[in-house]
């Protein structure tokens, strides 16, 4: 069975676009030609974290701001975004 990391194996379809589905289990005659089944995923949910980090006063390191650690959940695949946030004291530099 193959895998697909974030995904969930639905079931196979002899055409990319095809509405039919061949579910796990299910059983097909293949008969003196060459046959390509195309695999069907459904996305699952998974968790990220968001970190904000400030610059330390007395040397270039980063502590990180746990009161803001966030721990959001989206669809595999998609886009994660995350606020800009503002602290009193600095400023946004959006080339780190």
């Amino acid at each position: 069975m193959s895998t697909r990391p974030g995904y969930e194996f639905t079931g196979g379809t002899p055409r990319r676009t095809a509405p039919e589905r061949l579910m796990r289990g299910s059983a097909i005659t293949i008969e003196n030609t060459n046959v390509t089944l195309y695999a069907q995923w459904k996305s699952s949910t998974a968790s990220y974290r968001v970190e904000y980090y400030q610059q330390n006063l007395k040397d270039d390191n980063y502590s990180i701001v746990a009161d803001d650690t966030l721990t959001p959940s989206g669809t595999v695949g998609d886009t994660a975004t995350a606020e800009i946030k503002e602290y009193e004291g600095f400023t946004y530099n959006e080339t780190v």
